[in-house]
């Protein structure tokens, strides 16, 4: 069979240089590369952004359609439908349950009203609630001739009550399981159990009508609750309404909420004193569905929700829903997240949990012929479930989707299908299609970075250091917690094992202890607007120096004049945003400023002069040419350095945080925050190697052992095998506890040999001297 291609030319998008490139489709892809070299650009901005408007363009077919974008590419080929999932894990609404995402709880909710029994708060009877349609089904089922009693519960079972009706015609009763016709005989004295006997019938030709004219008489007489019962002795409780059977009253309609928290289940992260977090009312969390509350249902975990689920996997109308959840159930067995429960709200997961949740979800879709887009699928896994989810991929392909994965997880590279690189560095450097091709012609004469560190020619450099050092102990809520000083200190452990939890607790501990600390902290990227130049306060720095200039103070510009949010330091076309936006009809349209060109200050400032260069160049200016220019002034020189050290020398001083990958932002706000204490003791670094290429970790490694030996303490929070190699003393958390405590050599010996194996594959990469 020919094989079938993705082909763009003219790839321009953000720092992509322009090139040409045919992707194989029904194939597992990777692109690899160092930061910044347009991977996302790529497989983001580009393939899925184009596949996101030929979608638009069909749903808008009958008016006018207007498609802006800032991607750059000219597609020559048919796309398959494209799902994207892009880096990191999406801001999902804290207090979504995993039943709620997976779509577990609304299955449930369906069958509630299907097969449901309800509780009564009144009486602690259970109760069915039934539409026509369930009692006509019924009737169907009889054979013809079939003589059966349609009888009817009183509202009020009382001699006067009964009296009454009789005197409306009604005298035929089941009595404590006796038949009286009350027209010829006196009501019992005594009794226990009435039913009026509205009718008897037979299933026969009009038989049907009959019935439907004696539900509508029941509504009437017991708010349409009745039995038929054949002569046979077969029997069926009916109630067509929400009423107890039992003593009339009235029951929760479906699904209600609870009333105390409204249905979120938490305020503040704590569970909800009335529902425990479950979101729903008392009533229905009492109710049942076979033989289990639904307060038991949301308790399970996914594992013995499935096996619950089974059992109505035939029901008409829901069986291919129900079969499609079933299936998505077995995959979160092999991805060995089943042990989560329906009620498990997302701010109780760990990243790896979120990680997992979100590709089972988008791949477990039951679609062919589709374009899938990953960027990082590894956050926050281990080895094992690397391999899993790897695993997983692979399953998608045989059923004749396609694959596109950002990936640097170098199993994965080796595992692939097709390999494209793209490089050389980042920023203006990068966006260079370096290398495309089939494994394992890409591997052929190792000519790329990542080539080479497969053949051996690079690896990441890791210093041997003595194990002669004080070793710190400390009290933790979760156990006692070693850790080295002065070396690199690894948590790990599996995704919701508790590892999260140590990593916070010990830094916790350490600020209380008022130790100079140090945390790389993902959730100050919140200021959309903010510039790399912004967020490191280097702006702030720099004004200071360039409202000094001679220039400056002839035309008395003061520091108010440099602000980005001052009334006069701000551009007088666009007030400060660098853009402008105009509506054309329901599509918005975002446009560069024509008086500022994007840099959000007033011509004034930007036409200003420093060492020759205008502040309008300053601004474009990367790290390293930053550096070059203000290298005396040693605050600015300090932060510039590391930035520079740690691989981000390629960023723009007027790039946007927002547009930054997460491996850049974690670097980012390392920098931020250690240039901004006088000493630090403990450096804190959260999934550091998230989005970094080999190369990436190489430098960053290389920056950490520097910084080491000032001395400082480093306490990393990782799940890439390549930091277990990497670091000088492990943790190991499981089931929320600490299992292990001592040397990556001592603990890898313990380990099965399967996983040694697996280990072995990425011990290949890192060199020690």
């Amino acid at each position: 069979m020919k094989r079938e291609y993705l082909e763009l030319q003219q790839v321009s998008t953000h720092n992509l240089k322009g090139f040409d490139l045919k992707i194989p489709l029904n194939a597992l892809v990777l692109i690899t590369g160092p930061s910044g070299s347009g991977k996302s650009s790529l497989a983001i901005d580009t393939i899925a952004q184009e596949g996101k408007n030929r979608l638009l363009k069909i749903l808008n077919y009958d008016k006018e359609f207007y498609v802006t974008t800032s991607y750059q590419a000219t597609f020559s080929s048919s796309m398959p439908p494209v799902f994207a999932l892009a880096q990191g894990v999406r801001n999902w609404f804290p207090y979504k349950t995993v039943g709620e995402f997976l779509g577990l709880v609304k299955v449930l909710e369906v069958l509630f009203l299907l097969e449901g029994e309800v509780f009564c708060a009144s009486c602690g009877a259970f109760n069915r609630v039934h539409s026509i349609s369930q009692v006509i089904s019924w009737y169907e089922t009889l054979k013809e001739g079939t003589k059966f009693y349609f009888l009817v519960p009183l509202l009020e079972i009382t001699p006067k009550a009964i009296e009454y009706l009789v005197s409306q015609g009604f005298v035929k009763y089941l009595i404590d399981d006796r038949e009286i016709d009350l027209s010829e005989e006196q009501l019992p004295q005594s009794f226990k159990e009435v039913f009026l006997i509205l009718d008897r019938m037979v299933k026969e030709g009009k038989g049907r009508d009959r019935l439907v004219e004696n539900l509508r008489i029941s509504f009437s007489l017991s708010n349409g609750r009745f039995f038929l019962k054949t002569t046979e002795g077969l029997q069926a409780q009916f109630s067509l309404r929400p009423v107890c059977f039992r003593c009339g009253s009235i029951l929760p309609v479906g699904w209600s909420y609870c009333k105390t928290c409204g249905g979120r289940g938490y305020k503040q992260k704590v569970a909800c004193d009335t529902c425990d977090g479950l979101k729903l009312r008392e009533e229905v969390l009492k109710s049942r569905i076979g033989d289990f509350s639904i307060e038991e249902i949301l308790r399970l975990d996914l594992k013995n929700f499935k096996e619950f689920l089974s059992r109505f996997s035939e029901i008409k109308g829901l069986d291919t829903f129900i079969k499609s959840l079933l299936y998505k159930l077995e995959q979160a067995e092999f991805l060995e997240i089943a042990y989560l429960s329906l009620s498990t709200p997302v701010f109780k997961l760990s990243v790896g949990e979120k990680k997992l949740i979100e590709v089972l979800q988008v791949l477990t879709a039951d679609l062919t012929h589709c374009l899938f887009i990953l960027d990082e699928p590894t956050l926050g896994l281990e080895v094992e479930q690397r391999v899993k989810v790897l695993e997983f991929l692979k399953n998608l392909v045989k059923k004749g989707n396609s694959l596109l994965v950002v990936e640097h997880d170098p199993f994965f590279i080796y595992e692939a299908d097709f390999i494209i690189e793209l490089g050389f560095e980042g920023g203006e450097k990068g966006g260079y299609l370096v290398k495309a091709d089939f494994n394992p012609l890409y591997f052929e004469k190792n000519c790329t970075l990542t080539s080479a560190y497969f053949s051996g020619e690079k690896r990441i450099v890791k210093k041997e250091k003595t194990r002669e050092t004080e070793i710190l102990e400390f009290s933790l809520p979760l156990g006692r917690v070693k850790i080295l000083s002065n070396r690199i200190n690894l948590i790990y452990g599996r995704p919701g094992s508790g590892k999260t939890k140590v990593f916070h607790q010990l830094f916790e501990f350490l600020v209380n202890q008022d130790k100079q600390v140090v945390f790389s902290d993902l959730s100050v990227f919140r200021r959309k607007e903010d510039w790399v130049i912004q967020y490191l306060n280097l702006w702030d720095l720099l004004r200071e120096v360039l409202s000094q200039l001679p220039s400056a103070r002839v035309k008395g510009l003061t520091k108010k004049h440099f602000s980005f949010t001052s009334k006069e330091g701000v551009c007088v076309g666009c007030k400060g945003k660098g853009k402008k936006i105009y509506k054309e009809e329901e599509t918005v349209i975002e446009v560069l400023c024509e008086e500022c060109l994007g840099k959000r200050l007033s011509l004034e400032v930007l036409n200003l002069e420093y060492k020759g260069f205008k502040i309008f160049e300053v601004l474009d200016f990367t790290i390293e040419e930053a550096f070059q220019v203000f290298s005396n002034l040693p605050k600015v020189k300090e932060k510039l350095m590391h930035l520079i050290d740690i691989g981000l020398g390629y960023l723009k001083l007027s790039q946007e945080v927002q547009t930054l990958s997460g491996g850049e932002k974690s670097r980012l706000s390392l920098i931020k925050n250690l240039t901004e204490k006088k000493q630090v003791e403990y450096v804190f670094l959260e999934f550091p190697f998230e989005g970094l290429h080999l190369e990436d970790i190489n430098r960053l490694h290389q920056w950490i052992e520097k910084m080491v030996a000032k001395p400082m303490t480093f306490i990393i929070l990782e799940t890439n095998p390549l930091a277990l190699f990497l670091a000088d003393f492990l943790t190991e958390v499981k089931h929320q506890k600490i299992i292990f405590q001592g040397f990556f050599e001592d603990w890898l010996k313990a380990q099965p040999e399967t996983l040694k194996e697996k280990f072995a594959f990425y011990q290949r990469f890192v060199a020690k001297f």
